[in-house]
């Protein structure tokens, strides 16, 4: 069983690596374009195999959080592969039970509720999905007895975002942050404690590990 584990751990960061490296080219070439298609076919199969993989690890190791990250993530792929057949809604290619139109994440501490992570489909704005889950969410939490509902954080400049919290009745409040690394220390990612994508990331150029965390940082929750 151990074997077959390790097995399809190493597939998961294969597949994983695959779609990390492969998804600028989807997502740099033109839509309709032979590249684009070819580039995006990849990285669908990939996130594919990257979900269902970890869906059996998280079971066989329970790990609810990352497995639910993995099948959220394998969403985002899915839901641009499903765009294409709900361009035509005049001829019966309209929104079907799977095509979700947003969907939030939430963890409970204590009597906090914390939002983590939302998505939700720009061409179903105008139905105001995303504002009805954060209502529903708050009279849950009412209801299991919560007496606090953290919005999370929200960049300085990012005025749009802060006002759509205030308009839910957040209060707003300051974080300071102070960090501190000890320039000369190197925390060591190669022992075997270490999980093996982060041996696989250690060794990539930081150069990379910075421009695609830009990239992708936009299209994730």
């Amino acid at each position: 069983m151990d074997t077959a584990m390790t097995t399809l751990r190493w597939l998961h960061i294969a597949a994983g690596t695959i779609a990390l490296f492969v998804a600028p080219g989807a997502m740099l070439t033109l839509k309709g374009e032979l590249a684009h298609r070819r580039w995006g076919k990849v990285y669908f199969w990939a996130m594919t195999l990257v979900a269902a993989s970890a869906v059996v690890l998280g079971l066989w190791r329970p790990n609810i959080f990352l497995t639910l990250l993995a099948l959220f993530s394998f969403y985002q792929a899915f839901s641009g592969y499903r765009s294409l057949f709900r361009k035509r809604p005049a001829q019966g290619q309209g929104p079907q039970g799977i095509d979700w139109i947003a969907a939030i994440l939430t963890l409970r501490h204590k009597d906090v509720l914390v939002y983590k992570y939302g998505a939700s489909d720009e061409g179903f704005h105008r139905f105001g999905a995303m504002p009805l889950l954060l209502w529903k969410a708050i009279l849950d939490a009412k209801d299991r007895g919560l007496s606090l509902f953290d919005l999370g954080r929200t960049d300085a400049d990012n005025s749009g975002l802060a006002t759509f919290k205030e308009r839910l009745g957040a209060t707003p409040s300051t974080l300071t942050y102070v960090r501190w690394a000890e320039a000369s220390r190197r925390i060591s990612r190669e022992g075997p404690h270490v999980p093996g994508a982060a041996r696989v990331f250690a060794r990539l150029p930081d150069e990379l590990l910075v421009a695609a965390g830009k990239l992708f940082y936009r299209h994730m929750g």
